[in-house]
């Protein structure tokens, strides 16, 4: 089977352990039980593989029929119809199934329109209008005096009626492995970073490549580095943070 395309690398969880393993995930059934422990499990950090998957490649794998396939996520070949004999000794973990929600959301989210572009500050030297930029994460703390900050676009999730109530069950329908790194413990945040991140991504990939922001109209000026980054890649552009330059006064 061929893995999801990605970055691999290593990042450290809090898993349910005893003293010398994490326990197993309730996924996986064995043949012969572990020993019953007189240890009390206990949150404990472990350090373990990861492969870091860019969220474009995760919209990729939604189905128009039946929404994003928690298989297809991680083996973009294979689909949950292909039989467990496909999968071998895999198993879909409850936190693939609830990303292949987070993914399904997205898309409809995208597919009705249910969207509208913003602004985020991200880490990283400053870049003028019309200069292309590597796109960086969120400046987690918020932005200091001295901080390299720059715009950048970004398609956002609008959620009203039922989507904010749809989203809410997908709140409280968080499995606590999909929140075991340090510092996740907030399933609101958590959910509502995965979920711009995959509706950001998803608007992008169904935008026809270099379509403009803004017709065509005779004396209007160039679209900026920030307009132009709704669609393909995120593009930045160099803008002093507004608490940022208060900070300085």
């Amino acid at each position: 089977m061929k893995l999801q395309a990605g970055e691999p690398g290593q990042t450290t969880l809090l898993l349910p352990s005893l003293r010398r393993s994490p326990l197993d995930s309730p996924e996986i059934v064995r043949i012969a039980p572990r020993p019953t422990s007189s240890t009390v499990p206990s949150l404990l950090p472990w350090t373990v593989p990861v492969l870091w998957v860019d969220p474009q490649d995760l919209a990729a794998t939604i189905n128009d029929d039946d929404g994003a396939d928690p298989a297809a996520l991680f083996f973009p070949k294979l689909s949950l119809r292909d039989g467990s004999e496909q999968l071998g000794d895999v198993r879909i973990a409850a936190s693939v199934r609830y990303l292949a929600e987070l993914v399904r959301f997205a898309g409809e989210l995208a597919g009705r329109a249910r969207v509208l572009p913003g602004i985020v500050w991200v880490a990283g030297a400053g870049h003028d209008d019309d200069a292309d930029a590597t796109p960086g994460d969120p400046t987690p703390g918020g932005p200091t005096a001295g901080d390299g900050l720059a715009a950048e676009a970004r398609w956002r999730a609008v959620l009203r009626g039922p989507d904010a109530l749809a989203f809410g069950d997908l709140i409280v329908g968080m499995p606590p492995s999909f929140r075991s790194a340090p510092d996740s413990e907030d399933a609101g945040a958590l959910a509502a970073l995965a979920l711009d991140a995959l509706v950001d991504a998803t608007v992008r990939g169904r935008l026809p490549e270099g379509m403009a922001m803004l017709p065509p109209r005779r004396g209007r000026k160039p679209p900026s580095a920030r307009r132009r980054g709704l669609g393909g890649s995120p593009a930045r552009a160099g803008r002093p943070h507004p608490r940022a330059v208060h900070h300085d006064r």
